[in-house]
């Protein structure tokens, strides 16, 4: 009988592994997604975005005069940039940051994780910016507050030591909300999420937590304030979405996703508090957005695959559109696991065959569509992008790390991964850049 157990958890986990490699390919043979409907999206989507190919030297233009195009519908102008200062303030470093970020309401200060192995959070002052083509010629933001730990003065229960990656910042009601995960959650059990810090001018201040959003690492990602539009359709106030930007793809949205939620809070009431949300978009491992695990280069592949990452979805002040940036890879190779690429290197799980076969990318949604979803006309999976495509920024050689939106600006800010090599030869420091959105 034993002999028996040990053989059927052993097979198993043999096919739990297998489903991990060959997950997409099996699901379509088999008929448990069903790519259909994507296809002919994706088919009609393609003829009309012209966003795959590496067409552009972004950053050999004048920053003075750089616009590029955010779908057909916005246009982004580079304001300026800004370098962030470099070294050790308080309990890290801004280098290696995961990237997840927010700027001020007033625009004065930047809130940014700090290493990505330290869980921590810090700000910069970032009043100034310029347009320079030398990176060595632009302003240094100073530090304003040195990096803290996340969890400091937090009572943690069970395994909530193990939440340390910061997934979504955003200041709420004069708060400092701060959604988080555990990066490789194998069970997929987290279900804590939130910490609020109460004076964002004092990030080592008293905080509260762990709360808890309803929906776990599917929803904690990034927040903002829902537009008018959707107050005739929902009692809840903002938002939240996250994707498959970490490991462990059944605890996560296989694809941008977006809750509604009411970010009620009172600290005279204590204790921890649970945020009911309302699913709007979702995509599960049976209905994704695109496809996961081994892929080769087709249309859907390019759509959303196992490397693709969000760092933020926003409404501009119209709320026609759900926008959202981060960056895709293999748009021009194919997804492998744990092979060699073409530079003789191996992947350590996922990646690309061509190692630089990775570009800014935008996903853009109809506001309709989501209320559509609201309205519960639809299922939450059902929703796929009116449009989607590189995004071409300047210094385009360089990857999104985070970005935050002001809707009252119309602001983007943006912070490219080690773009800033002038400070520390061994160690590059991300950049930030500022472009004004506007539409078309």
């Amino acid at each position: 009988m034993r002999l028996g157990r040990v053989f059927v958890y052993v097979f198993w986990c043999f096919a739990l592994l297998l489903g991990g490699v060959f997950g997409a390919q099996y699901a379509i043979e088999k008929g448990i997604v069903d790519l259909s409907n994507i296809e002919n999206f994706v088919k009609r989507t393609v003829d009309k975005t012209s966003n795959y190919s590496d067409s552009s030297n972004a950053y050999l233009e004048n920053p003075r005069t750089f616009t590029t195009k955010l779908s057909e519908h916005y246009m982004l102008t580079l304001v300026g940039e800004t370098r962030l200062k470099a070294g050790t303030f308080g309990a890290s470093r801004l280098a290696w940051t995961p990237g997840t970020m927010a700027v001020s309401p007033d625009e004065t200060q930047l809130f940014v994780a700090g290493h990505a192995q330290k869980s921590t959070i810090g700000a910069f002052s970032i009043g100034d910016f310029a347009l320079e083509k030398k990176v060595s010629d632009l302003p240094i933001a100073p530090n304003s507050q040195p990096f803290h730990p996340t969890r400091e003065g937090i009572e943690l229960r069970d395994r909530e030591n193990k939440i340390g990656r910061i997934t979504g910042l955003e200041v709420i009601n004069g708060k400092l909300w701060m959604n988080m995960a555990q990066y490789y959650d194998g069970s997929g059990n987290q279900r804590s999420t939130t910490i609020i810090i109460d004076n964002p001018d004092h990030i080592g201040g008293s905080r509260s937590g762990f709360h808890e959003i309803e929906g776990a690492v599917r929803a904690a990602g990034w927040m903002g304030e829902l537009p008018q539009v959707f107050k005739a359709f929902t009692p809840h106030t903002h938002y939240t979405g996250y994707a498959s930007n970490l490991p462990i793809n059944s605890r996560l949205s296989m694809g941008p996703s977006f809750y509604a939620f009411t970010p009620r809070y009172d600290k005279k009431e204590g204790g921890r508090i649970f945020f009911p949300t309302e699913e709007v978009l979702s995509y599960s491992l049976k209905n994704p957005l695109g496809v996961y695990g081994v892929s080769d280069n087709t249309d859907i592949h390019k759509l959303w695959n196992e490397l693709s990452v969000a760092n933020i979805g926003f409404f501009t002040n119209s709320a026609t559109h759900y926008i959202l940036i981060g960056t895709n890879r293999a748009m021009e190779s194919e997804i492998s696991y744990k092979k060699r690429k073409s530079d003789g290197s191996k992947c350590s799980g996922y990646c690309s065959e061509v190692k630089a076969d990775k570009v800014n990318y935008f996903w853009l949604y109809s506001t309709k569509d989501l209320i559509t979803s609201m309205r519960g006309d639809i299922a939450p999976y059902e929703l796929t992008p009116i449009e989607f495509g590189r995004l071409e920024l300047y210094r385009d050689s360089h990857s999104i790390r985070g970005a935050d939106f002001n809707p009252t600006t119309h602001t983007l800010y943006i912070l490219l991964s080690g773009a800033d090599d002038t400070q520390n030869r061994n160690e590059s420091q991300p950049l930030l850049q500022k472009y004004q959105l506007t539409e078309r």
